[in-house]
Order: structure tokens, then sequence, then C-alpha cells
């Protein structure tokens, strides 16, 4: 695997039964996905810490998760985890509305980094439809 450069993002999507990873910019990233369904809570921070790979929490510069239709659960788990990391780290966290896949994620992010966009982690809840 080829060493990532900046910017870092940890991007998730967990609004369906497949959790999504990926980490770090849209030029260059790892990436994987697992069908979870319902053992989401059981072995996302597994998965994430196996897809830092090492790499210590503050080399990140953003985080994002996929927001929008599908599992209420699944999205009340993945934004409370990006919001800690957030909050702790003191980093901005992207809600991206219904994403195609995490590394979709990298890119709208590293966007809006480069418009000068860094949305506070307090400001990351779920999309709620009728």
């Amino acid at each position: 695997m080829q060493e990532l450069s900046s910017p870092q993002i940890l991007a998730l999507c967990t609004h369906t039964p497949r959790l999504e990873i990926a980490v770090g910019n849209p030029h260059n990233y790892h990436h994987n996905h697992w069908e979870l369904g319902r053992d989401l809570g059981k072995y996302i921070h597994m998965h994430l810490q196996a897809m830092m790979n090492g790499k210590p929490w503050f080399s990140l510069n953003a985080i994002g998760i996929g927001v929008g239709t599908g599992s209420y659960t699944g999205m009340r788990i993945g934004l409370t985890i990006v919001r800690t990391l957030g909050q702790q780290l003191h980093l901005p966290v992207y809600t991206v509305p219904e994403p195609d896949s995490a590394v979709m994620i990298l890119g709208v992010i590293d966007r809006e980094m480069a418009l000068g966009n860094f949305p506070h982690w307090s400001c990351a809840v779920p999309i709620y439809k009728d």
C-alpha cells in the first residue's frame, strides 16, 4: 500500500446495512466495506482501528459521514462516533447527504476544505425525511 499524503480524511457510511470506511484523500486512499447489518455497533470500532492501519488518530485533518435515508440506528451510531472524534481531536466533521460511497465523501470533503469550509463537529446531525 502506498503511503498516504495530506489531507488525511476519515469517511464513513453507516446509514445502510453495509459499513464503508475510507481513509486518505481523493487521490490516495484505503477503502473497505463490510456487510454488518445489525452487528454494526459490535464491530465498527474494530474496523475503524484496522483502517487507521497504525496511524495516530491525530494525523487526521477531517472526518465525514454519509447521512440520509436508510438505517436510522446505523446513522446514529456513525454520527456518535464522528462527533466524538471531531470533538476530541478538534476536527471539522462533514455530513454528506446520501453519498454513493465513502470514497465519494473523500472528494466532497476535499472540495469543501479547499473552499475554506470547516464545519464544527456539533453541526453534524442526521437528515430526517417524511
